[in-house]
């Protein structure tokens, strides 16, 4: 903290937070069913691993994942995001709009 002249101090704080674009995750939908393997190396996930995850907003849930086979074993894990509509062509009135949801992970 630094103090000004007249002996006031000046306060600040910062705030991180995850925002994911509608925009991102429509494409990433797009290349995770077409390029499945491809994604898996982008983002480092063993061959012997599968993964999928979901966006859990107020007004929608988004799913990206295939079956998961009966008697894996699934690990999940939840993180807060906010979520911003817009940038994709079906996009109708909620664009630049902003909710706040859930980004659940699973790997089997």
């Amino acid at each position: 903290m630094s103090s000004r002249r007249d002996g006031e101090a000046w306060i600040s704080s910062s705030d991180k937070r995850m925002v994911l674009t509608e925009r991102q995750i429509r494409l990433l939908n797009e290349t995770y069913y077409s390029r499945y393997t491809t994604v898996k190396k982008q983002i480092n996930i063993p061959s012997q691993v599968d993964f999928g995850f979901r966006i859990v907003l107020p007004s929608e849930t988004i799913i990206v994942e295939s079956p998961i086979p009966q008697g894996v074993e699934v690990h999940s894990s939840s993180t807060p995001i906010e979520f911003l509509w817009g940038g994709y062509p079906s996009l109708g009135a909620r664009n630049g709009s902003t909710e706040f949801g859930d980004l659940i992970v699973k790997v089997w």
